[in-house]
């Protein structure tokens, strides 16, 4: 589970300025979007996109938390007054959890670390907040206050990893309020203040077993501390970095319980953020590259062992850190930059969130030319893997595997082309011969074989090799037959049906995956052994315009499959966010429309030109992509259109052997690119 809510960092003052600290605390984007493209398959290198809102209208939203799945939760505005607590997954989209009464407002400030159980606060009649949990059979449930009384307010701030244990604060009375830990058979417990004085305290983090908690208290003197709270050992006051008689506050804790992170002021209302454990107590972690400006911790890993927070630089500006025992604070544009991602344009202004590995970091991001940040997801594992993408960008990589197939598809109709006698006339005798392409590799046998009565049987064999966009499809074999039968009752007008198709059953590919990775692009790669089939029916007429021209009109309907193994991408510096693709298959519709044009210029001499155009309809993909710090993603396949061309130029070398020159090709939008084959063809009457 991340760890990723910005946890409070004012003075905790009376129960109106704490609605407003509720409210400010929503405000920093931790979801795990970044840089990313438009959000279709092929647009994985471009601009800042966020998660989307709740409405059409172009007001703001917020991720607060983001579990170890990928699903994020936060707040988006509804319209110019309210906001609604959300969830996000890259299958759903960012869905509207609603509110406790059905009007008012909600956020959602943490989750449990599958994304199952969801907590926050909601606004009751009377405009009172209230604590939630939610689930999705049971919905959004109050978990109600510590004071009972109808102005009383609460918030659920964190939950355990299995969402069974919930940490927040609720009021006491009309001044004060108190951190609570809640449980099922227990419900909402106090667990007072730093010495039990009489003053507030607040829940920021809670431990994924639920046992231990931090936040920060009042304590004598006006001051508020971090502490650290147990069943045990009750509230524990944590002090200030040189004891100076200042404040501290607690803002993360590990997943083991054992380390707490937050800030402490220093001497002269200078901030640095500290790290707290038992044996060590509040340790000054210092500030961005020893710089001497204000620092702030807001997440640890699961073993306390990697912190993220932000610090400040010449004055004023924002930056995200990680620290480490051994690196100490550095600066994350600094790591990335070092580690070779393009960071032109990009600043990381602060770092909310880290995943319980220490691999994952959440946060937000200023673009060149924008006011408004936007939030981010970093795969930092000591320089060896390194990159800042989004959920947008990886989604659309996994769209694009989708339109791959697709293409790879369409793209196989140009091989089958040749194979079905795509580029010779209807009215062809009986013949068998063998060939030979270059643009891709490819060689075979095709012919055609009279059965009588206007009905014949076409097809043939080949062996291809191919680079098409985003796919590398290697010593394929491919096997075509179509069944025709021409009806002729002397006429120039001859209707004809076919219906037939083609396997290539023992397919080798190799897929590329494109993101973002800051303002660069990086590739994820894997090779699976695959299978496609095409099936189709069509029916035209060719025309005998002259005795020496055929002109042949066609309409066909078919559909593509293409079935592929699973594979995993490995990751690499070039490919940070690497994924684990299911098997699956990807189907497509095909209605085409066809017209070709056969001419004899002498009996030694004739020439076919082809041309046709398909439409991709009924686009359907079942593969899945666990992709590293996103969890599982759906592909969506889409529709394609494609146009086909081929050009034969025969030449008679002896009676009944012609030798053929041929070009043909497949150009197409979405996966399916442009890509043409040159080759000869030898063929025998029969």
């Amino acid at each position: 589970m991340f760890s990723t809510r910005n946890k409070g960092r004012s003075a905790l003052g009376t129960s109106s300025s704490l609605r407003r600290q509720l409210l400010s605390s929503t405000a920093v984007a931790l979801a795990a979007l970044t840089l990313a493209g438009s959000g279709n398959a092929q647009a994985v290198e471009g601009s800042l996109k966020p998660l989307g809102t709740l409405n059409t209208v172009d007001y703001s939203s917020t991720g607060n938390a983001v579990s170890n799945n990928g699903t994020v939760v936060g707040f988006s505005y509804i319209d110019t007054t309210d906001w609604h607590a959300f969830y996000w997954t890259a299958a759903s989209g960012m869905v509207d959890m609603g509110t406790l009464t059905g009007t008012g407002k909600s956020v959602a400030l943490g989750l449990s670390a599958d994304g199952d159980v969801i907590v926050g606060w909601s606004t009751v009649q009377g405009g009172a907040l209230r604590a939630f949990r939610w689930t999705q059979p049971g919905g959004m449930v109050e978990l109600g206050t510590l004071w009972s009384d109808s102005t009383a307010f609460s918030a659920a701030t964190d939950t355990s990893g299995d969402g069974s244990v919930i940490a927040g604060y609720s009021s006491i009375d009309a001044n004060t309020y108190h951190a609570f830990r809640w449980t099922q058979s227990g419900g909402m417990v106090d667990i007072g203040t730093i010495g039990n004085i009489a003053g507030n305290s607040v829940t920021s983090a809670i431990s994924k077993d639920g046992m231990a908690i931090t936040g920060y208290s009042d304590v004598a003197g006006g001051q508020s501390h971090a502490y650290y709270w147990t069943q045990s050992g009750g509230m524990v006051d944590l002090g200030t970095i040189g004891n100076f008689a200042g404040k501290s506050y607690g803002l993360g804790i590990s997943g083991d319980g054992t380390t707490v992170v937050g800030y402490s002021q220093l001497a002269g209302s200078l901030d640095h953020a500290f790290r707290w454990t038992q044996g060590d107590g509040l340790v000054d972690l210092g500030s961005i590259n020893n710089g001497g400006g204000k620092s702030y911790a807001y997440a640890t890993n699961e073993t306390g062992s990697v912190i993220v927070g932000r610090g400040y630089i010449n004055g004023n500006q924002g930056r995200g850190f990680r620290w480490t025992a051994a690196t100490g604070m550095v600066d994350l544009n600094t790591l990335l930059t070092d580690a070779g991602v393009d960071m032109t344009g990009i600043r990381v202004i602060t770092a909310n969130g880290i995943s319980q590995s220490g691999e994952f970091i959440t946060g937000n991001v200023l673009v060149a030319n924008s006011i408004v940040d936007q939030a981010y997801l970093i795969r930092y594992v000591d320089a060896a893997v390194a990159g800042i993408t989004s959920a947008d960008s990886v989604q659309g990589s996994v769209d694009g595997l989708a339109d791959a197939k697709a293409g790879v598809a369409a793209q196989m109709q140009g091989f089958a082309a040749q194979l079905l006698g795509a580029d010779t006339a209807i009215g062809a005798g009986n013949e068998v011969g063998a060939f030979g392409s270059v643009g891709s590799a490819a060689g075979g046998v095709s012919g055609k074989v009279g059965l009588g009565n206007g009905v014949s049987l076409i097809g043939g064999l080949s062996i291809n090799e191919e680079t098409f966009k985003d796919v590398r499809m290697r010593h394929t074999g491919m096997a075509a037959l179509g069944l025709r039968y021409v009806y002729s009752d002397g006429g120039a007008a001859h209707p004809f049906v076919e219906a037939g198709g083609w396997i290539a059953p023992n397919g080798s590919f190799t897929f590329s995956r494109r993101y973002a990775n800051g303002a660069g692009q990086a590739n994820g790669t894997g090779s699976a052994d695959g299978s496609l089939s095409y099936l189709y029916a069509k029916a035209g007429a060719a025309y005998d315009l002259t005795t020496d021209d055929e002109a042949v009109l066609a309409a066909e309907l078919g559909q593509s499959r293409f079935h592929t193994d699973a594979y995993s991408e490995t990751a690499t510096p070039g490919n940070p966010f690497n994924a684990d693709v299911s098997s699956g298959t990807s189907k497509l519709s095909v209605a085409k429309i066809e017209a070709k044009l056969t001419h004899e210029f002498t009996p030694k001499i004739d020439t076919t030109l082809r041309v046709a155009a398909a439409h991709g309809f009924s686009a359907s993909s079942d593969v899945t992509a666990v992709v590293a710090g996103f969890g599982t993603i759906a592909a969506r396949a889409e529709n394609q259109n494609w146009a086909e061309y081929g050009l034969r130029a025969g030449y008679k070398i002896a009676a009944g052997t012609t030798v053929n020159l041929f070009a043909n090709g497949v150009s197409g939008n979405g996966g399916i690119h442009t890509e043409n084959h040159f080759g000869i063809d030898l063929k025998f009457d029969l």
